[in-house]
């Protein structure tokens, strides 16, 4: 078990559901990360990707890769990189006000 807050974000890999968090990595049970996103409703995460849904709280860094859309880099300088796409970079825009 893993607290939500520790989570830095979840992404679908080889047809199951990866979740990330501070200190562990490995599969959940959930079908689809829609399903997983219901189940942390009123957390801060985000769907940040079609194949992502990140904990906002644990964006360090966001860059602008190509085209429109963007890297972020989770949790700290070392941290992870994962997709923001061009679509969800507007959304993500008004939950942090950037």
């Amino acid at each position: 078990m893993v607290d939500a807050s520790d989570i830095l974000y979840a992404t679908v890999s080889e047809g199951s559901i990866k979740v990330v968090a501070r200190e562990v990595e490995g599969s959940v049970a959930f079908r689809s990360l829609d399903e997983l996103a219901k189940e942390l409703a009123g957390r801060r995460f985000a769907r940040v990707h079609k194949s992502y849904l990140a904990n906002i709280d644990r964006i360090y860094e966001i860059t602008p890769w190509f085209s429109g859309s963007y890297q972020l880099r989770m949790e700290g300088k070392g941290g992870p990189v994962i997709p923001l796409s061009r679509a969800q970079a507007r959304e993500l825009r008004k939950l942090l006000k950037w």
